[in-house]
């Protein structure tokens, strides 16, 4: 269940607050929204750990009513897959990934560090342990390998075999199996994996994809697998794999993975036409199965079944999809809170309660496109009704609580417009042969609709619209000055009109890449976002220069949003970064912290402190701190400038000295409040300077001291 928390902020303690507090809060999905691949549980522990794409760890000592979630494991970026996870004892835990590293922690999954790699290519499917030393990892292209030291060291073993290595399953410490992606054999060892062979299925099965196996004992054990027309079929061994006996078989089984807690007791998870995942459980040892249904948004729940006791099974997948059964598959409670089911391409807040969202539904595998509406500033959302978009993505706007607008389409423009504030829609054609990008209007009666090489405005609340203006770029981005003037930014040029849309002077943009948003403060300057790059215009495109980026690795932007003339925020997608914040004005931006490895693709702030932002998946989170703790985390910078404050704490007044560094030319202090406003500048003439602080309040500020070469790090400065 979602937790909300509520800040009534009195200035003499938001600075303990500041520091207190995170910096961002999760609001969906809950606990994440990556696909989960593994799960296993700690021995001699009652905690469980899950990982998956998106390099996460999950970790849950309740049975999985709640989660801590923690990214990029041993240094590895957002994009890295974790394959599969096994613990040998409470501290001692390995996890593969799909580019061939081996990670391992020794304090329970606190920290973990690379101590194999392979080659990229070779995805590291499984990994089983005999004990705390010995352990054996399979993968792509007949990989195997081998420790004996408890994972220092890792041998390469022959396999003799080219075909995926899926799963490994030991019955003993010296006989093993292998379930391979070739239909024809498994691969067996008894000699604990250091030779493997190749028994072939006699007689052939009857499959045609290998999906997973287990085994309960040295005799039996379980197969499934499905046909090329998706029938799902389970084999049987009861002769240690020597033989296999069709024991189940039940149509639309696609995918998914089949184990057993004890002889008697299993389940299989798959799957299903229908875009469900489903269950199939027996309690006879596989002589009969019956089926069961995951509750609730399911799709793609098929990646990851586990036993964590006789009666007690998790089942995950897609989405970061988890739920569990306490009745050994009979009845399934979801582990996961999901709002938005995809995607999120669109978000604006007419004020601090009421917002809208758009998002890509692709629930039960029918893809459509989704409005939600908040009335109580994002803590519960609900679907605008009445409006079904199957087509190219929306875009909205309301210029009030009670009026917005729609667009959609793929070659014909259809607007819906309401003026109850969303409970009613009446729907207006604009325009054929035309794809709408963006709708903005400046009152309730006037307004444009930008798109594919077209531009359309209307005088009359959108029951009639008039093309007034046709390019050749994809126009997706309306920006106003006044109601004369207007800026409409498209993918590699703008347009831009003093004189309502009477009259356009169309100007390129020089990119490589296509621009992805863009934004104007009322200052009236230009900021776009394309690519790796952040440009700003004060002259309406006539010349662009390039704002500073202090990240330390490459982000590709997707949105940008500025919160007041000077602190704004731009987001995307990253190998670790995926959010920049300015604090003076957007020609400097500085990489903060964000609890999620999901691509960002919007952004929305109420103020400098309170803002939201969204992603794929239906990521959304939420920050009371501007989404920083302490404005130190904001700056990162290679060559630091010394010098320091005293005293701190101060009262009215202090000094500043600058040390070493001095060598007589000037150096700036500039001192922020909690906010990240730029409160003081000032020049320091020399080595030592008394300060005299003029602006009110006390409490916690930040301060630095730089040159035109050289930037000192965020510190503390508090007044007392």
């Amino acid at each position: 269940m979602r937790k909300i928390y509520v800040f009534t902020i009195f200035a003499a303690l938001l600075p303990q607050l500041l520091e207190a507090q995170q910096a961002w809060n999760r609001i969906v999905n809950l606990p994440q929204e990556n696909a989960i691949n593994d799960i296993a549980r700690i021995p001699g522990t009652e905690i469980i750990v899950a990982v998956g794409e998106g390099s996460t760890v999950m970790i849950s000592e309740n049975l999985g009513e709640s989660w801590d979630v923690n990214c990029n494991p041993a240094g590895l970026n957002n994009f890295a897959i974790l394959k599969s996870v096994i613990f040998t004892d409470a501290l001692l835990g390995f996890i593969t990934t799909a580019d061939g590293q081996i990670l391992r922690t020794t304090d329970g999954g606190s920290q973990w560090s690379v101590v194999h790699t392979t080659s990229p290519e070779s995805s590291l499917n499984d990994i089983h342990f005999f004990n705390a030393n010995h352990g054996i990892v399979c993968g792509d292209n007949g990989l195997i390998l081998k420790t004996g030291n408890g994972g220092d060291d890792w041998i390469t073993l022959f396999s003799g075999v080219s075909s995926h290595l899926k799963e490994i399953r030991f019955v003993t410490d010296q006989k093993g199996v292998i379930l391979t992606s070739s239909t024809d054999y498994l691969l067996t060892t008894i000699d604990g994996g250091n030779t493997w062979a190749t028994p072939a299925f006699n007689p052939p099965l009857e499959i045609t994809q290998m999906l997973s196996f287990d085994f309960v004992n040295e005799t039996t054990g379980y197969l499934y697998g499905n046909h090329s027309d998706m029938m799902g079929m389970i084999y049987k061994t009861v002769d240690g794999g020597n033989t296999w006996q069709l024991s189940f078989q039940a149509d639309a089984m696609y995918t998914g993975k089949i184990a057993f807690s004890d002889p008697q007791m299993g389940m299989v998870l798959y799957g299903s036409h229908m875009y469900e995942s489903k269950i199939y459980y027996t309690l006879d040892g596989g002589s009969n199965w019956t089926p069961a249904t995951l509750p609730e948004y399911s799709m793609w729940t098929d990646r990851a079944l586990f036993f964590y006791d006789p009666v007690t099974a998790f089942a995950a997948g897609s989405k970061g999809l988890i739920f569990r059964t306490e009745d050994h598959g009979i009845s399934w409670s979801p582990l996961y809170e999901k709002v938005f089911k995809g995607s999120i391409v669109q978000v604006q807040f007419i004020n601090e309660s009421t917002g809208y969202i758009t998002f890509l539904n692709e629930l039960f595998g029918v893809i459509f496109w989704e409005i939600h509406k908040t009335i109580d500033g994002g803590v519960t959302w609900q679907a605008v009704s009445s409006i079904e978009l199957f087509e190219f993505p929306p875009a909205f706007h309301f210029p009030d609580e009670s009026h917005g607008y729609i667009v959609s389409g793929w070659s014909i423009a259809t607007l819906w417009k309401t003026d109850d504030g969303g409970s009613t829609w009446e729907t207006v054609g604009i325009a054929d042969s035309f794809t709408p990008m963006e709708v903005k209007f400046f009152s309730s009666q006037m307004g444009f609709v930008a798109g594919q090489n077209k531009v359309y405005k209307t005088i009359n609340a959108g029951e009639n619209w008039q093309n007034v203006y046709t390019g050749s770029d994809n126009y997706f981005r309306i920006l106003y000055q006044s109601a004369d003037d207007i800026i409409i930014i498209g993918e590699y040029s703008l347009i831009l009109s003093d004189d309502g849309g009477l009259s356009w002077t169309e100007r390129g943009i020089s990119n490589a890449t296509p621009v992805t948003d863009a934004f104007m403060k009322d200052d009236g300057k230009i900021f776009i976002a394309f690519g790796e790059a952040i440009y700003w215009s004060d002259h309406q495109g006539i010349n662009w220069n390039q704002a500073a980026l202090n990240n330390s690795n490459p982000v590709e932007f997707r949105s940008i949003f500025f919160s007041s003339p000077d602190v704004g925020y731009t987001a995307g997608s990253g190998h670790y970064e995926t959010m920049l914040k300015t604090i003076d004005g957007g020609f400097t931006w500085n990489a903060i912290e964000v609890p999620a490895t999901t691509t960002l693709t919007g952004i929305w702030f109420q103020n400098n402190l309170h803002g939201f932002v969204f992603g794929e998946k239906g990521l959304a989170l939420e920050t009371f701190t501007g989404g920083v703790v302490g404005i130190e985390e904001i700056v990162r910078t290679n060559e630091i400038f010394p010098g320091f404050i005293y005293p701190n704490p101060f009262s009215d007044n202090f000094t500043i000295d600058v040390g070493d560094a001095w060598n007589g030319q000037p150096v700036i202090l500039e001192v922020y409040d909690p906010a990240g406003r730029l409160i003081i500048q000032r020049s320091i003439t020399s080595q030592q300077q008394q300060i005299t602080f003029a602006a009110p309040g006390k409490g916690l500020y930040f301060y630095r001291l730089l040159n035109e070469n050289r930037s000192g790090k965020m510190k503390k400065l508090i007044r007392q």
